[in-house]
């Protein structure tokens, strides 16, 4: 769980910072925040019928993938690290605060 950030993060965003002066660079990063955010359909448990619901399921992880796209152009790659991080620790502090079951 630990190293999830550092490889979700190489994964999705570290080639960002290699293509920010080209053209492309703007769908590149939202294709890229697009899928961290839809990769974590995964985490919960859903069935056929919720195919439909995926972009609204993954809201937040999407909203997540922005942010991170965003402080890994402007701050670099390890700040993109380390604040997910910090937001995988305040999620799991809250899940298991207030038991949820997912």
């Amino acid at each position: 769980m630990a190293i999830a950030p550092l490889v979700e993060e190489f994964i999705f965003r570290y080639s960002l910072g290699k293509i920010r002066n080209k053209l492309y660079f703007k769908c590149a990063y939202y294709l890229s925040a697009v899928l961290f955010g839809w990769i974590h359909i995964v985490t919960y448990e859903f069935d056929s019928s919720h195919y439909l619901f995926i972009p609204l399921i993954t809201l937040t992880q999407t909203f997540a993938g922005f942010l991170l796209g965003y402080v890994r152009i402007i701050y670099g790659f390890w700040y993109g690290v380390l604040l997910h991080a910090v937001y995988n620790t305040l999620a799991l502090i809250w899940i298991y605060t207030f038991d949820f079951d997912f």
